[in-house]
C-alpha cells in the first residue's frame, strides 16, 4: 500500500509539473523573407532570435532551469528535416536569468548544422528539457513558428538602400576631383546567385530638380560592380561647374541578376540621393607676407546678405534649420550679430540661439561663422563652441574645441539642471518627427531630457549650426548600486551630427568622462578594478547607428594588492593587468591584455610571467589563437567553442626560488593554453630543470629529472 501511495504521489507531481511548466514563454523571430541557407540567418540586420522566460524568485531561476537543454529543430509536415540534436544531446541552455535571449549566430548554433532548404513551408520549433523526478523531461511546451522559403521566381528582395554620400550633403569645392566612395546596402535576403550593382550619377542643370535630371540627362557616371556594395569614382567631372551645369548631383543604385534583370522592388532601384560641391565664400585679396612685417592675410568677403527682425536665416545641411531672428545688428565690416530661435523637431521644443559676426548670402543662407545655443545664467561649464570662435573670420579654423569632463562636474551640472526645472518628460524618438507647436519661451542650455528609467539622465549642453553641418554635445549619467551604496557614472556624447528630425548616431560616440574605480565591498580588497576613460582602442565607449549598438569598447586596469603580488624588478608600485577590447554588443566582447612580471607573495620567491591574457565574454567568437586542449571536455562542437566564455592564457611561466635549485639553472614550470571557466582549470604543464644530475637517486644510482609533462 505504501509503495502504491508513493507511486501515486509521484505520478501526481509529474502531472502537475507537466501542466505548469517552469519555462512559461518562448518567442521566435525570423527574417521577413528567410534565406534558403540557414547560414545567412546569423548575419545582417534582421537576425534569427529566440527568447524565453522562466519562473523565478528574486530574479533567479531554479537550478534545474539553469542546467536545462534547448532543442531547436526545423520541421516540414511534422517531421524533422534540419537539426543535429535530440532532447538528450541538445546543448545546454545556460538559463541563468529570468529572461534569456539567443540572437544571430548564437541562436543559429543551436541547430547544430547548416541546412539549405528547398522552396516550401516549414516550422522552426523550440523546446526545453531538464532532469525531473523520472529523468529527462520537458520543462516547456514546444513552440513552433511557421515560415516559407520562396523559390527564385517567388522571392521578394528589398532594393539597395543608399548610405554615402549622405543625402543632401555638401562637400568642399576642392574635393570635386578627389576620389568619392559611394556605398549602399545589399539586397535582402542574400541571393544564391551573383548580384550586379549598377551605380549611376547625374549632373543637374539650371532649373532642374533631381528627378528631372535623372529623366532628361544622360548619366555622367555608370559603373557596374559584382557582389560588393561600394564603388570609387575619381574625377566625377572633367572641369569646373559652369552654366548651364550646376555643382549638384544625384545618384542611385540598381540591383541586377546574372541575366541583367532587376532584383527587388522598385525595379531593383534604390531611392535617389543628392549631393553638391560648395562654392568658395572667401577670396584672398593680398598674398601672404613672408617679410615679417605682416603675419596675417586679408580676406575680401563676397557674401553681404542682410537680415532683419522676423526674418529667417537658414543654416546646417542644405539650410535645413530655420533660425527666426529676434534681434540683429550690423557690424562695421557688414557682418551680422544677434539672437534668434530654432525649432528642433525631435526635441519637440524651441531653443534660444545667438551669433556674432556671421555672413549670409542674398537668400539668407548662412555662409560663414556659426550660430550656437544660448547658455542659462548661472550654468557654468566649458563649451566646445564660443561665439568668439564662430565669427566669419575665425570660421576658417577648426571649430570643434576639445573638451574634458569629470564625473563630479557631470554630477554637479545635472544637479543644477534638476533645481532649475529639469526639462521635458521622456521623448518617444522616431525616425521622422513632425514639427511641434512652437512654445512661448525658447529654452536655453543646459537642457535636460528625462529617460523612462528614473536613475538615468541626459543633459544637452550645446548645439552649433554651421553653414554645412550642425552638431550637438550632451552628457549622460547612469546610476547603479553596489552593496548598500549608490554610484553615478558620467558619459559624454561629443560632436554628433543632428538634423531637424533625427540624430546621426554614426557620427560620434559616447565615452566615459574619466577613469572610474569600481567600488569594492571588502574593506581591504586584494584587487581593484578601474574602468578607463573612453580613449580610442582602449577606453570605455559606445557607438551606435539607426539599427542599434554598432560597437562597444571596454578598457580596464586591474591592480593587485602587494599582499598578493610584487612587481619585478622590485618597485614600490602594485602589479597591474591592463585589458581592453570591443564588440558589437555585450554578448560580443573579448578583452585582451597583459600582466607584468611579478613575484607571488608568500612563496619565498616564486615568480610569474604571463605571455597574454584574455577575458572572453563573447557568444560568437574566441580570443585570437585560442586552442582547446584535447582533455577539455566541453568543446563538443564548433558552435560550443564559440559560445565558450571564461579566462584564457596562451602561456605563462612560473620560476621557482633559488632554494629549489639542484643545479645552475632555476626550476621553471610552463603552462600552455590555460582555460579557467565554470568547468574548472584546464592546461598543459611542462616543468624543466627539476632535479639535476647527480642529485637525484633511483635505487642506489644517481639520476636527474629534466622534464615533466603534466
Amino acid at each position: 500500500m505504501r509503495q502504491l501511495l508513493t507511486l501515486l504521489l509521484l505520478a501526481l507531481s509529474v502531472q502537475s509539473f507537466a501542466q505548469s511548466y517552469p519555462i512559461t514563454s518562448i518567442t521566435i523571430s525570423l527574417p521577413a523573407n528567410p534565406d534558403a541557407s540557414t547560414v545567412n540567418w546569423g548575419v545582417g540586420t534582421s537576425l534569427f532570435m529566440i527568447s524565453a522566460t522562466a519562473k523565478g524568485a528574486n530574479g533567479r531561476v531554479d537550478i534545474m532551469i539553469e542546467s536545462s537543454k534547448i532543442l531547436v529543430t526545423i520541421k516540414k509536415g511534422g517531421g524533422k528535416i534540419c537539426g543535429a540534436y535530440t532532447s538528450g544531446s541538445a546543448p545546454s541552455a545556460n538559463f541563468n536569468a529570468v529572461t534569456k535571449i539567443w540572437r544571430g549566430s548564437s541562436a543559429l548554433s543551436l541547430l547544430g548544422q547548416d541546412c539549405t532548404l528547398p522552396p516550401g513551408d516549414y516550422e522552426l520549433c523550440v523546446q526545453f528539457f531538464g532532469n525531473g523526478p523520472t529523468g529527462l523531461m520537458p520543462v516547456s511546451e514546444e513552440k513552433c513558428k511557421a515560415f516559407t522559403i520562396k523559390g527564385t521566381e517567388q522571392q521578394v528582395y528589398q532594393a539597395p538602400q543608399l548610405l554615402s554620400p549622405v543625402n543632401n550633403t555638401t562637400m568642399p569645392a576642392e574635393d570635386i576631383k578627389k576620389p568619392i566612395t559611394f556605398r549602399w546596402t545589399p539586397i535582402i535576403p542574400k541571393p544564391q546567385e551573383k548580384v550586379t550593382y549598377r551605380l549611376r550619377v547625374w549632373q543637374l542643370m539650371e532649373g532642374q530638380n533631381g528627378t528631372q535630371a535623372m529623366k532628361a540627362n544622360q548619366p555622367i557616371i555608370e559603373k557596374d560592380v559584382e557582389n560588393i556594395t561600394q564603388a570609387i569614382v575619381t574625377n566625377i567631372i572633367a572641369g569646373p561647374c559652369k552654366p548651364p551645369y550646376l555643382c549638384d548631383f544625384v545618384w542611385n543604385v540598381q540591383a541586377l541578376n546574372k541575366e541583367g534583370k532587376p532584383m527587388g522592388g522598385n525595379d531593383g532601384t534604390s531611392e535617389l540621393f543628392q549631393f553638391a560641391f560648395s562654392k568658395n565664400t572667401f577670396k584672398k585679396s593680398n598674398p601672404i607676407d613672408t617679410t615679417g612685417n605682416n603675419n596675417s592675410t586679408t580676406q575680401t568677403v563676397i557674401d553681404t546678405g542682410s537680415a532683419a527682425i522676423g526674418d529667417t536665416i537658414r543654416a546646417g545641411f542644405n539650410g535645413e534649420f530655420k533660425v527666426a531672428v529676434i534681434s540683429i545688428s550690423v557690424e562695421t565690416d557688414g557682418s551680422l550679430t544677434g539672437k534668434g530661435t530654432v525649432t528642433v523637431n525631435w526635441l519637440s521644443t524651441n531653443i534660444a540661439v545667438e551669433f556674432t559676426k556671421i555672413r549670409i548670402d542674398t537668400t539668407k543662407r548662412l555662409t560663414a561663422g556659426g550660430i550656437i545655443t544660448e547658455k542659462s545664467a548661472g550654468a557654468n561649464y566649458i563649451q566646445a563652441w564660443l561665439t568668439s570662435n564662430l565669427t566669419a573670420v575665425a570660421a576658417t579654423i577648426p571649430l570643434d574645441k576639445p573638451i574634458s569632463w569629470t564625473n563630479n562636474t557631470v554630477d554637479d551640472l545635472i544637479d543644477w539642471a534638476n533645481t532649475h526645472n529639469f526639462g521635458l518628460p521622456s521623448i518617444n524618438y522616431q525616425a521622422n518627427i513632425t514639427a511641434p507647436p512652437i512654445p512661448a519661451n525658447s529654452l536655453k542650455m543646459p537642457f535636460g531630457v528625462k529617460f523612462s528609467t528614473p536613475d538615468d539622465a541626459l543633459l544637452i549642453t550645446e548645439i552649433v549650426f554651421k553653414p554645412n553641418d550642425s552638431k550637438i554635445n550632451f552628457l549622460v549619467q547612469k546610476k547603479f548600486s553596489k552593496g548598500t551604496t549608490d554610484y553615478k557614472l558620467g558619459f559624454a556624447g561629443k560632436y554628433f551630427e543632428i538634423h531637424p528630425n533625427k540624430i546621426n548616431f554614426s557620427s560620434g560616440r559616447v565615452e566615459l568622462v574619466e577613469d572610474i574605480n569600481v567600488p569594492n565591498i571588502t574593506a581591504n580588497p586584494k584587487m581593484t578594478f578601474t574602468f578607463k576613460k573612453g580613449e580610442p582602442q582602449k577606453g570605455c565607449y559606445i557607438e551606435w547607428d539607426s539599427t542599434g549598438v554598432k560597437d562597444i569598447g571596454l578598457g580596464l586596469d586591474i591592480k593587485f594588492s602587494r599582499d598578493w603580488l610584487l612587481p619585478m624588478p622590485t618597485a614600490n608600485d602594485s602589479v597591474k593587468a591592463t585589458i581592453a577590447g570591443n564588440g558589437t554588443s555585450l554578448k560580443d566582447i573579448i578583452l585582451t591584455g597583459s600582466l607584468g612580471y611579478c613575484e607571488i607573495v608568500g612563496t619565498k620567491g616564486v615568480k610569474l610571467q604571463v605571455d597574454s591574457i584574455a577575458l572572453d565574454l563573447s557568444d560568437i567568437r574566441n580570443a585570437p589563437s585560442m586552442y582547446f586542449p584535447i582533455n577539455y571536455t566541453n568543446d563538443t562542437s564548433a558552435a560550443n567553442k564559440l559560445l565558450w566564455q571564461g579566462f584564457y592564457m596562451k602561456k605563462f611561466k612560473l620560476t621557482l626560488p633559488d632554494t629549489w635549485k639542484t643545479g645552475a639553472n632555476a626550476t621553471e614550470i610552463i603552462a600552455n593554453n590555460c582555460i579557467i571557466d565554470d568547468q574548472g582549470v584546464t592546461m598543459k604543464i611542462v616543468a624543466t630543470n627539476i632535479i639535476t644530475f647527480p642529485m637525484g637517486r633511483v635505487s642506489d644510482m644517481s639520476a636527474s629529472l629534466d622534464t615533466l609533462d603534466l
